[in-house]
């Protein structure tokens, strides 16, 4: 009887960050005899997911954690066994702390987000003027809106809660996780969920003692769901180092930097990395909006200037160790975030190992100040030199601060934001609309549905799927 041999069939990803890694295990997955190769511009893995350890502090130098309300990351942990490495958020001091007039207030106990905590602790707060307090209880008696057409986050927050409510409270939370213009920021590609709440209750106020999503607290913390938040013990970078070992040897080519992309017969690909030239049965382009276009230009011009289009914002991170006996302040919260309106060159300050255990030696703090972003572009025009003063001169106000810090670390990230801008969902529609007419070939990363660790492993492992089911 004649046998049939299953023929081989070969995957590029390009593209080390998170978003490549996890489509590469994820077509191993589904398809162990597929040969994947993952090709990797710089010297490392992971992207942006990078940790280091200095004199014991042990620092990220981008995201720090990743949310189990969306299950993917934690999902991909468990499939690799990694689960016994993560840890959660310490159970005290779990809320922000927001700026005004150069003072720190806890936000309202119970506000996740875009909805209200408890009426008493929205009376009491005094982020909000008198005004402004009865501005943000009256968005109950806020009639919803009725056009479907998209708004911006700042249009729908002083729509329902006014602008006190909005510039104090409701900017400096969500403005910071996108890192964003809130003028331009959509709803629909972002909060979508409470869009949908103010359709189906007619006030966020409401929708709070009724079915809520599950990113909507109920319990007595503030601002994030800090008790759905995991990290790895040993830093961000373990994690892409159990993903990379995961892989067959082999799989991945560090320095390798793809150029472009040529479709050959038989719907193949043929990938240009540097002076080599080789051809896969797919390809999954897992990169930023604009290092994309650069690679697709050859393959679809259109495309590639729609990519093109996606804004792009950067940020600095300045880490800093320093004797808790410096600092006079309490630390009684995971973070300090700052409105626009203080007028600040501060987007926000993490204290890390107040949030984590083993971030800092023992009589230690970590520290991580967060400045740049999309309203504040001029603060990356800055040297490195001065970024450090002026954010150390923010610290030192705000946290009553006396002598110097034992470490200060700055790590840039210049373009890496993709801006959800007004229209985005309808951009990205019609980038996957080109995409689909070339046959394997699948675009994945932070630009088009979702930023954030979970959302980059959902594209990741949609793209890997979407290619093992094209082959």
């Amino acid at each position: 009887m004649a046998s049939q041999m299953k023929t081989t069939r070969s995957v590029a990803v390009i593209g080390g960050g998170i978003t490549g890694l996890a489509a590469a295990h994820h077509i191993r997955e589904l398809d162990d005899s597929c040969n994947v190769v993952v090709y990797e511009s710089s010297d490392s893995l992971g992207g942006v997911l990078q940790t280091t350890s200095i004199d014991g502090y042990l620092i990220e130098r981008s995201a720090d954690m990743f949310t189990t309300r969306d299950a993917s990351a934690i999902d991909l942990c468990q499939r690799l066994g990694f689960q016994e490495q993560l840890i959660g958020t310490n159970k005290q001091h779990r809320r922000p702390l927001i700026v005004r007039d150069g003072q720190l207030y806890p936000m309202p106990t119970g506000w996740s987000m875009l909805v209200p905590g408890s009426i008493s602790s929205v009376l009491k707060s005094p982020l909000l003027g008198f005004g402004g307090r009865i501005r943000v209880l009256f968005e109950r008696f806020v009639k919803s809106r009725e056009s479907t057409e998209d708004e911006s986050l700042a249009d729908f927050a002083r729509r329902r809660f006014g602008e006190q409510g909005y510039q104090r409270i409701i900017q400096p939370l969500i403005g910071g996780i996108y890192t964003a213009d809130p003028e331009k920021l959509s709803m629909k590609a972002t909060l979508e969920v409470y869009r949908e709440l103010e359709r189906k209750h007619g006030s966020l106020w409401r929708s709070r003692k009724r079915r809520q999503p599950r990113d909507v607290s109920s319990d007595k913390s503030s601002g994030a769901r800090y008790d759905m938040f995991l990290t790895p013990e040993e830093g961000m970078q373990s994690l892409v180092k159990c993903i990379a070992d995961s892989l067959p040897e082999g799989s991945i080519r560090l320095n390798s930097p793809v150029q472009s992309l040529e479709s050959i017969a038989g719907n193949r690909w043929k990938v240009f990395s540097d002076d080599s030239e080789t051809e896969h049965d797919g390809v999954i382009v897992a990169l930023g909006a604009s290092a994309a276009a650069d690679i697709i230009r050859t393959v679809d011009s259109e495309m590639s200037e729609l990519l093109g289009s996606i804004p792009l914002a950067g940020a600095a991170i300045l880490a800093i160790g320093i004797d808790r006996s410096q600092i006079k302040h309490p630390l009684d919260a995971f973070g300090i975030i700052v409105p626009q309106v203080e007028d600040r060159p501060l987007i926000a300050i993490s204290l890390s190992s107040v949030k984590f255990p083993g971030r800092a030696p023992d009589g230690k703090v970590l520290l991580r100040v967060f400045v740049g972003g999309a309203t504040q572009p001029h603060v990356l025009e800055w040297d490195d030199e001065m970024i450090k003063q002026r954010a150390w001169k923010q610290v030192s106000e705000l946290l009553e601060v006396t002598g110097e810090p034992e470490l200060m670390e700055l790590f840039r990230w210049d373009g890496k934001m993709p801006q959800y801008h007004l229209g985005h969902v309808e951009l990205v529609d019609q980038i996957q609309k080109l995409s689909d007419s070339h046959p394997a070939l699948e675009l994945a990363g932070n630009a088009y549905r979702g930023v954030g660790i979970p959302a980059c492993v959902e594209s990741g492992e949609t793209a890997a799927r979407r290619i093992i089911n094209s082959l």
